[in-house]
């Protein structure tokens, strides 16, 4: 088994954590204040330019009522080098297109 490149892990990481944060219905700035983490570090760790510690992990997890397993990504989720790329492209043409 090949282990994911650090980004992969990060970014999979992020679209788990806004998708917890979405289901339970809760802003950024408001998991910040539950979690006592900044809300530019959640935002960064939500599009996976910015890594979460396990304690992190750990409290994400708290704030948003559910495990900490419920944000880690299986390595079946591992993305390929072009689904990354695709991503990234379609989220520049998103942010030119504004």
């Amino acid at each position: 088994m090949t282990v994911p490149h650090a980004f992969e892990v990060n970014k999979a990481f992020g679209e788990r954590l806004r998708a917890e944060r979405e289901r339970a219905s809760v802003s950024q700035s408001e998991l910040a204040t539950r979690s006592r983490i900044g809300r530019t570090t959640i935002a960064n760790m939500e599009v996976g330019g910015q890594a979460a510690t396990l304690y992190q992990m750990y409290v994400l997890a708290e704030a948003l009522g559910i495990e900490p397993t419920a944000l880690l990504p299986r390595l079946s989720e591992r993305l390929t080098h072009d689904d990354i790329v695709e991503r990234l492209l379609r989220q520049r043409q998103a942010i030119l297109s504004r």
